[in-house]
């Protein structure tokens, strides 16, 4: 029953990320995140860098336009992705579902991913740059992998919450 809840209410998505902006970072390298704003610090690209962001830009959607599979979004991925979280450290992509707490993401990701069908990709704009969202497909039995475990902390919780709910939905003509 785990396999059929993950498959019905998780997306698996890879995302490659064109930055419009350049990230302040503190002493270790890492970026600065503002507590009051909760954002992440940063200048916005202007002139010829802006411009050279939005040719990557082009150059993804021409890369995109002429069909997808896994293996060639990898591949768009290695060579424009500027995403400050690197596909090595989720090797599998990311796992979304359509009522998941997804704070410390970029909001307009989650919510276009949960959309998408296997195979599609969606482009979305944020305040940190433009994203490229690309579904390759649900892989089995993601929610028992060490390396996704970030997006499956509460998985178990959900399964027995969508069971309770059913069960009480079910029962619910009986009340009078």
């Amino acid at each position: 029953q785990k396999e059929a809840y993950y498959q019905e209410n998780y997306r698996r998505v890879r995302v490659l990320t064109v930055l419009y902006v350049t990230y302040q970072l503190d002493d270790d390298g890492e970026r600065i995140f503002d507590e009051k704003t909760q954002s992440y610090v940063y200048i916005r690209k202007s002139g010829a860098a802006l411009d050279a962001q939005k040719a990557k830009t082009d150059a993804v959607r021409a890369g995109v336009a002429y069909g997808l599979s896994d293996e060639s979004f990898l591949s768009l991925m290695k060579t424009y992705n500027e995403d400050t979280v690197k596909e090595d450290a989720y090797p599998n992509g990311y796992y979304f579902s359509a009522d998941g707490d997804y704070r410390g993401y970029i909001s307009e990701i989650p919510a276009a991913a949960v959309k998408l069908k296997d195979g599609e990709v969606t482009e979305v704009e944020s305040e940190y740059g433009v994203h490229f969202i690309y579904a390759p497909g649900n892989d089995k039995g993601a929610y028992a992998n060490e390396k996704n475990a970030d997006f499956f902390a509460d998985f178990d919780d959900r399964i027995r919450m969508s069971f309770f709910e059913d069960y009480i939905e079910a029962r619910l003509p009986d009340v009078k």
